[in-house]
């Protein structure tokens, strides 16, 4: 019962992390085709530089 407990709190989390980590890349993506300079990449840059609390 707990492996199973388990491993759907795994799938949800990472889930969650991919989420957050694609529409980041499609924002980025977005700003860099549409826009003449890249500050919406920048910005997203220096908040991932700033708030990198990944272990890995």
């Amino acid at each position: 019962m707990l492996y199973i407990l388990g491993a759907i709190l795994a799938v949800l989390g990472a889930a969650c992390f991919m989420t957050g980590s694609t529409s980041l890349r499609a924002r980025d993506k977005h700003a860099i085709r549409h826009y003449a300079d890249d500050a919406y990449a920048q910005q997203t840059m220096n908040y991932l530089n700033q708030n990198n609390h990944n272990p890995f």
